[in-house]
C-alpha cells in the first residue's frame, strides 16, 4: 500500500493546481496583513545601525524569538533596577544625595541600562556596571546631576507610543476574534487563513 498522494489524486481532491488568488483576500487581508503590520510598525529600531530594517524580516521569520529577547531585555531591565537598589543601599561613600529615594534608583538604573545595551555582547556580569557607578559617584550632587541629566536624555531619546501599540493590539485581537466567532463576524461560511 502507497501513502504518497500522486499529481492526479491531488487535482482530483484539490482542484486546479494553478496559482490564484484567495477568494476570500480581504478579510485574510484585513484579518492578517494589516494587523501584524501595524504590530510590527510598532517596534523601536535603532537609528544607528544601517541594517536595522533585517529586524522587521526577522519579527516576520522567526516571531517567537523577536518576542522571546522583548522579554528578555525586560527582565534584565528589572534585574538592573533591583541592582541598582542594592548598590545605592551599600553605598559607603560621603553622600549629599538622599540615595534611597525611588526616583534616584530609576535614574542610576536608567543611566546602567542604557551602559549595559552600549556594552551589548562585551558584557559579562554586573561587576562592569558596579566598577563605572563607583568611579562616577552619583552620591556627589555635582555628580548626580549628570546622572539626572544622562536619564533625562535616554528617556526623551526613547519612542514611547503605548496607545498607539495598544490600539494596534486592540484590533489585532478583534479582528482574529471576528475572524473565528461567527456571532461578531456576522456570517463567513469558512474563517480566512
Amino acid at each position: 500500500m502507497q501513502l504518497v498522494l500522486k499529481v492526479p489524486a491531488c487535482n482530483i481532491l484539490c482542484g486546479n493546481a494553478r496559482i490564484n488568488w484567495y477568494e476570500d483576500r480581504g478579510p485574510r487581508i484585513m484579518t492578517w496583513i494589516i494587523p501584524i503590520t501595524l504590530i510590527l510598525s510598532n517596534i523601536e529600531l535603532s537609528l544607528l545601525d544601517k541594517r536595522r530594517f533585517y529586524t522587521l524580516i526577522q519579527a516576520l521569520g522567526d516571531p517567537a524569538d523577536v518576542l522571546w529577547s522583548f522579554v528578555q531585555h525586560l527582565m534584565v531591565g528589572t534585574e538592573l533596577y533591583d541592582f541598582s537598589w542594592s548598590l545605592l543601599s551599600r553605598h559607603h561613600r560621603a553622600v549629599e544625595v538622599d540615595l534611597a529615594d525611588p526616583l534616584h534608583v530609576r535614574v542610576v538604573g536608567t543611566v546602567l541600562f542604557a551602559l549595559h545595551d552600549l556594552l551589548g555582547p562585551d558584557f559579562v556580569e554586573f561587576h562592569q556596571l558596579e566598577e563605572i557607578f563607583h568611579y562616577l559617584d552619583p552620591g556627589i550632587e555635582e555628580i548626580f546631576a549628570h546622572w539626572c541629566d544622562a536619564a533625562l536624555q535616554l528617556s526623551d531619546g526613547r519612542t514611547d507610543e503605548r496607545l498607539r501599540s495598544m490600539f494596534a493590539i486592540l484590533l489585532y485581537v478583534v479582528q482574529l476574534l471576528s475572524a473565528f466567532v461567527f456571532d461578531i463576524n456576522g456570517g463567513s461560511a469558512n474563517p480566512p487563513g
